[in-house]
């Protein structure tokens, strides 16, 4: 199956959700497929099946928009918001009536055109918050989402040049891990970013949306884990996004998100969508594991 029949069959289950045919949307995935990074998932399809039935029944007419799909060999990527309202128990709460609203980025392999394995972030701390679980801070101002271009056929020698440019755009990205977050070099943050970049996600940790937000959450990030490293695990790319899935890792030595230090070793899980164009990174969307990150600092309950 080709990149763009995988990305059809991730449309086609979106789309099912959307109608409430949620057995379309279970044909997404393969009957051993594996899904990383929502607690509660049980193995297979079946395990699949029993996690979504719970969510649907808390929340029976959400809807999934896609911002922006990626694919590339046998891997499909999206950013995507989920919204509804909270009509049933979840995870221990009580129907709230509220309406709710998550964003988040998942990275999908395929065989044989169906989902064998995914990773997924979303926003479950923004989750709670809006529920009243867990208390929510002021709100700061963000830049507002966009979706990505409408991909459109192209032949073979065009799609050459762009699997070119993919491969150039991954390694830019990764060099900027390595030299910002990993060789903590603050002036890799104007080297590879253009000046009129814009971080779409930086209402997450309250810092402006341009490279001096950037800056900010770097310095915080570096006093809070002086030994922090990006490990990248995966890259999806097509034309000039880059999705990336990757841990921050580090020794929680300094005073971070509100914790004093503790001495522990904290993984944050991170999916980064990055916009390049020109040999610059021009926009970024993140989804971070927020909640697990405040659970290792001990600033929030273990889930469950």
């Amino acid at each position: 199956m080709s990149a763009a029949d995988n990305r059809a069959a991730l449309r086609r289950a979106i789309e099912g959700w959307n109608q409430g045919d949620r057995e379309a949307y279970l044909k997404l995935y393969d009957s051993r497929a594996v899904l990383h990074g929502y607690q509660g998932v049980g193995p297979g399809l079946d395990g699949i099946r029993q996690f979504y039935g719970g969510f649907w029944s808390a929340f029976p007419s959400s809807r999934i928009d896609l911002d922006q799909v990626v694919a590339e060999g046998d891997k499909a990527a999206c950013s995507f918001t989920l919204a509804g309202l909270h009509l049933g128990e979840f995870n221990g709460i009580p129907a709230t009536g509220k309406q709710v609203a998550i964003s988040g980025i998942t990275v999908l392999r395929f065989a044989n055109g169906q989902c064998v394995e995914r990773w997924s972030q979303a926003d479950f701390l923004g989750l709670l918050q809006q529920l009243g679980v867990i208390p929510s801070p002021a709100p700061q101002p963000s830049a507002q989402q966009h979706p990505g271009p409408d991909r459109q056929p192209v032949d073979s020698k065009a799609r050459s040049r762009r699997a070119s440019k993919a491969s150039e755009n991954k390694a830019l990205v990764r060099w900027f891990f390595k030299e910002a977050q990993t060789r903590h070099k603050l002036a890799a943050v104007d080297r590879f970013l253009s000046p009129d970049f814009v971080d779409y996600s930086s209402a997450m940790y309250g810092t402006p949306p341009n490279r001096d937000g950037v800056k900010q959450f770097f310095q915080v990030l570096y006093a809070g884990l002086p030994d922090v490293r990006a490990i990248t695990h995966d890259q999806v790319s097509e034309g000039d996004i880059v999705v990336t899935r990757k841990t921050l890792r580090g020794t929680h030595r300094g005073q971070f998100m509100g914790a004093p230090p503790t001495g522990k070793v904290i993984s944050i899980s991170v999916i980064d969508m990055l916009r390049v164009s020109g040999g610059k990174i021009t926009g970024h969307w993140a989804a971070i594991d927020r909640l697990g990150l405040l659970t290792q600092l001990g600033l929030a309950p273990p889930a469950g």
